[in-house]
């Protein structure tokens, strides 16, 4: 086995851990404990490009970079392949907050949360899978551009699907909780959140097939942006699957709304200090009053398209080579509260669970989705709506946004406030 390392290369050493807790009536259902510790090799040999992993343990870096220097024997010529300048760093714990928390103490967040959620309405009849989760990864990068960066982060969630009958119906709805700390985990909103929605889904019906006002709640709105991120990476630019080519600066959406993606965001969900290649990590304003401003890209895409290196490569496992992603994407919050947006919507749909949303189109941005919610009259709401379907484009519902909500919450990587629509094409009955 060859000792020399390829002029250019990349190694990134991971250990994750992952705890998962979860209860039923009252007793601990299952804990499951995981952590499996790896190695990644990513090597530009003539300048083809080569990968390769392994999670065993005594596997050295001479093995893995000749590895990697045979999968790229087969691969394409590409003379833009790259890794950045190099950095060097160690950074502090950051999930300092989540390591400390005993075992005991999980069990018992996923247990207060089940009998929050019980104990909420007697029409509440169940409660499945309440869950404590949390995912902690210590990183250790180095490349032939001379970076050495070490850093860790750590992530953990409640979740809990709660289930109401009143006799005559039934309903379900889900919700999910993220913190850096299992100590700020809000169980009291989380159970009220969805026991409240679920009771008040009860005796829901249909409404007449109709183009109506319609706001989305924040998490509806969160997955809407999740799809739509696709649309501002720069490989898509790249390969031709995106909408957006040649829209620099020009209006692409309501004047309401301001798309950024920032790494740095103190307090993030996906804030880390270096992205997946070891780049330094920056906040990138993609989206600014409705005029687009640029897309996410990591060093090669950045070189194969001209436009700015933005730090933006992510990996989800140490098994996956690098690729370009969010760290905490958003939609900047306005100024009015939920109350508020119902007022000045005055008549239309309040949209608070999707279903089937991974079937639209990502590079097209066409959808057409089950939704279930509330029909709203002079700004309030009138009764529970489900048994409908919503469709349209991300990009013309992005343009006809007339008022976006102060109540900005980040489910993982990405985050959105709510969202009023001027129109949506709405099937019922």
């Amino acid at each position: 086995m060859s000792t020399t390392k390829p002029k250019q290369f990349e190694i990134c050493r991971q250990t994750a851990r992952i705890v998962t807790v979860e209860v039923k009536g009252g007793s601990v259902e299952a804990i499951n404990q995981a952590s499996e510790t790896g190695a990644a090799a990513r090597v530009i040999s003539d300048w083809r490009p080569g990968f390769a992993y392994s999670t065993k343990p005594l596997t050295s870096e001479d093995e893995l970079l000749s590895m990697a220097e045979i999968s790229a024997k087969n691969a394409e010529v590409d003379k833009t392949l790259c890794f950045p300048a190099g950095e060097k760093s160690d950074s502090k714990t950051s999930h300092a907050a989540i390591s400390k928390f005993k075992l005991e103490e999980k069990v018992d967040i996923a247990k207060r949360l089940e009998s929050k959620i019980i104990g909420f309405d007697k029409r509440i009849k169940g409660v499945r899978k309440p869950v404590y989760e949390e995912t902690l990864k210590d990183i250790h990068l180095v490349n032939s551009n001379g970076a050495d960066i070490k850093f860790s982060k750590g992530l953990c969630l409640i979740c809990a699907t709660a289930i109401a009958d009143n006799g005559r119906d039934s309903e379900w709805t889900s919700e999910i909780e993220y913190s850096l700390d299992p100590a700020t985990l809000d169980i009291d909103g989380v159970a009220k959140a969805v026991a409240g929605r679920a009771v008040s889904y009860l005796d829901s019906r249909k409404i007449p097939s109709q183009h109506a006002p319609c706001l989305l709640c924040g998490d509806v709105a969160t997955e809407m942006l999740g799809l739509l991120a696709g649309s501002f990476f720069a490989d898509a630019l790249f390969s031709g699957k995106t909408q957006l080519a040649g829209k620099i600066g020009q209006k692409i959406y309501s004047d309401k709304i301001t798309i950024v993606d920032d790494a740095t965001l103190k307090g993030g969900f996906a804030s880390v200090p270096f992205d997946s290649e070891g780049a330094e990590t920056k906040r990138t304003v993609l989206v600014n009053g409705g005029t687009m401003m640029g897309f996410l890209s990591d060093a090669t895409y950045a070189k194969k398209t001209g436009m700015p290196h933005t730090s933006s490569s992510t990996r989800g496992t140490i098994t996956q080579p690098p690729r370009i992603g969010p760290h905490n994407l958003h939609i900047t919050a306005g100024k009015l509260d939920v109350p508020a947006l119902l007022k000045t919507m005055h008549k239309g749909l309040y949209v608070t669970d999707v279903l089937g949303l991974h079937t639209a189109n990502p590079i097209t941005g066409d959808f057409s989705v089950g939704a279930s919610g509330f029909l709203v009259e002079n700004g309030a709401i009138k009764h529970g709506v489900k048994g409908i379907t919503i469709a349209g484009n991300f990009h013309q519902l992005f343009q006809r946004i007339t008022a976006v909500g102060s109540d900005l919450k980040f489910r993982g990587s990405t985050g959105s406030p709510s969202l009023l629509v001027e129109e949506i094409a709405i099937s019922g009955d």
